[in-house]
């Protein structure tokens, strides 16, 4: 998984709100697998991320196996027995790490205008 595939997922999943109610709005994820998707708040299912990265499903869900022991503790996977024997993955930003990126971030907006004289 490349970094900027890796920071697509945080960011998703930092505005995981948002990213539902938009593919709620245009009947995508999270509307027209209403018996699929039951994400809880602050968490998406794999099929809404996958969409909010433009990626296919099967391709981010191998590269998320091969680093997902590195990210244990900062992206939390929920899995849900469903029908046809496929198991549903909902993926969040663990709550400390939502902080620390968001502080993170604000951190690098500072320096970068301190940088480019917008101090």
């Amino acid at each position: 998984m490349n970094v900027s595939t890796l920071f697509g997922i945080i960011a998703a999943l930092q505005h995981a709100e948002d990213v539902k109610n938009s593919f709620r709005a245009s009947k995508g994820p999270c509307y027209n697998h209403a018996g699929y998707c039951s994400c809880r708040k602050g968490e998406l299912c794999n099929l809404a991320l996958a969409r909010a990265l433009k990626r296919d499903p099967g391709n981010l869900f191998k590269q998320w196996r091969r680093v997902e022991h590195i990210l244990r503790g900062v992206i939390i996977t929920r899995k849900r027995a469903a029908p046809g024997n496929r198991p549903r993955r909902y993926i969040c930003l663990a709550e400390k790490w939502v902080h620390a990126v968001e502080e993170a971030a604000e951190h690098s907006w500072v320096a970068l205008r301190e940088k480019l004289g917008g101090g």
